[in-house]
């Protein structure tokens, strides 16, 4: 085909020129083919023939190809271009030769612009080549004079691989029958885990004293608003005229329940629902109300915060509290002879944690701390029914509606 056809198609006349020109200016920089191919032959240690081929002032980047006698195309194990300050590409390649029959290879490199290349064919001295071993010789004598050995031979060959396969297929059920063992292990433990959780939950709920806690109003730091019952307060916008009594927080946002403990097993549940910055716990009735305090045990407080989206037990040092999912209904548990002041979330009925049991050795009282204006937080009522006083399992939602306006 005429280069004027191979063009023919709506293209305006100077964009064809352009198109004419570039060409032009390709032919012209690759017009010099790169130098004939110069070769080296090296023996290996294992035997195998190395051949290498070089050459020079080709561009654009050739393309090189190494065949065998029969044309074969032979795997390239390395090839390197460089390009020199004129922009023309040398090239070095090599191929591993293993087969002690192949005798003679080309190389050839290519111009894929222009269409030409420049091969040389490397002929194998016999002197570079291995000799056989006796038993590949003896191997080769029996496979030409006896065919049906060939066949014994391919079966061998295919029992073998089909073997290993076997073996591995084996090997690979037996790893992934054991990771299924371990998961199911470990799922069952977790399930058991769980089991025992909600075991001892029910017994606390059963056994200890449902507290029917609410606030007290001189214990309320200015900037706190309780409603008319008690049960709920939140945080406003600006401090209250309030007596400035010792029993009244002075500097945290604090609040402490009225009833005080100095026996028994008692629980109270608190809604935290929407409330980004909050503490709830027990504190010792002593505890130093004017200023800033840590508070942590040394200073008698037992508290769980959430505070910049974290949960933490605030202990020394304090401890995060990796939860799955966000609080709403915190239990708090007291056992006074026992010392111990456990956290549970009241939704799932899980644990969330147990601060490290302490000597109570005056009462202590439910604390509130409520760090952030945006809800208010919720002390559940305790209920008295025929089996002794619980707290209501639906939560607030009766609860609220009489007492949310108040706040």
């Amino acid at each position: 085909m005429e280069p004027a056809a191979a063009l023919h198609f709506s293209l305006p006349a100077s964009l064809l020129l352009l198109l004419l020109l570039l060409l032009l200016s390709l032919c012209a920089l690759v017009s010099g083919l790169g130098s004939k191919p110069l070769t080296e032959i090296k023996a290996q240690e294992d035997g195998s023939i190395w051949l290498e081929c070089i050459s020079g002032g080709w561009y654009p980047e050739p393309l090189t190809v190494w065949r065998d006698p029969y044309g074969e195309v032979v795997p390239t194990l390395k090839e390197v271009s460089i390009a020199d300050a004129d922009g023309l590409f040398m090239v070095t390649t090599a191929v591993i030769i293993r087969d002690k029959y192949v005798r003679n290879v080309s190389c050839s490199v290519n111009n894929t612009l222009l269409g030409q290349e420049k091969e040389t064919v490397i002929f194998i001295p016999e002197s570079f080549m291995p000799s056989a071993s006796p038993w590949m010789v003896a191997l080769a004598v029996i496979l030409t004079a006896s065919p049906w050995m060939v066949s014994m031979t391919v079966i061998l060959a295919v029992f073998i691989i089909f073997m290993a396969v076997s073996i591995c297929c084996i090997k690979k059920l037996q790893r992934e029958k054991k990771i299924l063992s371990g998961e199911k292990k470990v799922e069952q433990e977790e399930k058991e885990i769980a089991q025992q959780l909600q075991e001892e939950l029910r017994w606390r709920r059963t056994f200890l004293h449902a507290a029917d806690v609410v606030l007290d109003p001189d214990t309320a730091h200015p900037e706190l608003f309780l409603s008319e019952d008690r049960r709920s307060v939140r945080r406003g916008p600006y401090r209250q005229r309030v007596p400035d009594n010792p029993e009244r927080f002075d500097s945290q946002p604090c609040v402490l329940g009225w009833e005080s403990f100095a026996s028994g097993k008692h629980y109270w549940e608190v809604e935290v629902e929407n409330v980004m910055v909050w503490t709830v716990g027990v504190c010792r009735h002593s505890v130093e109300r004017k200023g800033e305090v840590l508070l942590i045990p040394q200073n008698g407080f037992w508290t769980l915060e959430m505070f910049g989206n974290q949960y933490r037990a605030l202990s020394s040092p304090e401890r995060i509290l990796p939860l799955k999912e966000s609080l709403c209904r915190v239990g708090v548990f007291l056992d006074y002879e026992a010392g111990d002041v456990s956290f549970y979330n009241m939704r799932d009925r899980s644990h969330i944690y147990t601060c490290p049991r302490s000597a109570f050795t005056v009462p202590v009282r439910p604390f509130f701390r409520l760090g952030s204006d945006d809800s208010p937080i919720y002390i559940c009522p305790a209920l008295t029914g025929a089996n002794g006083v619980m707290v209501p399992e639906e939560g607030l939602t009766l609860h609220r509606v009489g007492t949310h306006q108040s706040l």
